[in-house]
């Protein structure tokens, strides 16, 4: 919806004519153009700052959905560093950048060769544990829960500047989730709590 709407259009179309009636999508993504391993442009790109052509394009999605009768289920925050989530949250919360979250790509150790070094997170060796138990850290710093809450006010209180309907009213919106695969992982010592959902 933002870069390239034929092609949002041909694929719900080929989605409808396929039976689907319900989308998840990502509603809300955060962080600089500069952050590696996840999308771009985002939503927000600094705390509190919304790019308002991205907005469009969301509001645009929902009027397409609308056309089709089909609807969306909006999810508005990421246990995963792709869309921003957690991880952008914290750093921001924290006052740092990007290179200190410790991105689990250990399983990809080439993906950082070649990079110069400030181009490169400080621990480019990270593993999936301690990234989880990392972003994990989201639900006890209050200032990185306060940006999260300051997202999800800009999504419900949204008007669709092309429908001008209001998202808290809008039944093209099924439902809303709160994250994409939230997880509670303590450290080795007291072992994976699991899934939150």
């Amino acid at each position: 919806a933002y870069s390239d709407l034929p092609r949002l259009r041909r694929e719900l179309d080929t989605l409808g004519a396929s039976g689907v009636t319900v989308l998840r999508i990502v509603a809300a993504s955060e962080g600089p153009s500069d952050a590696p391993l996840q999308v771009w442009p985002t939503l927000q790109p600094s705390p509190g700052k919304f790019d308002e052509p991205m907005a469009v394009a969301l509001d645009r999605v929902l009027a397409e959905l609308r056309q089709r009768g089909m609807r969306a289920i909006l999810t508005l925050n990421n246990q995963w560093t792709w869309s921003g989530g957690f991880a952008t949250y914290l750093t921001w919360a924290r006052g740092e950048g990007w290179r200190s979250i410790p991105y689990p790509s250990a399983h990809m150790p080439s993906y950082w060769e070649g990079r110069p070094q400030s181009l490169r997170p400080l621990d480019p060796s990270a593993d999936w544990h301690r990234y989880q138990v990392w972003a994990g850290s989201f639900y006890s710093t209050p200032k990185a829960i306060a940006l999260a809450e300051g997202t999800l006010r800009f999504v419900l209180s949204r008007v669709n500047s092309l429908t001008m309907v209001a998202y808290r009213d809008d039944p093209t919106i099924l439902a809303y989730e709160l994250c994409n695969e939230p997880r509670a992982v303590a450290d080795s010592a007291e072992g994976d709590l699991g899934e939150v959902e």
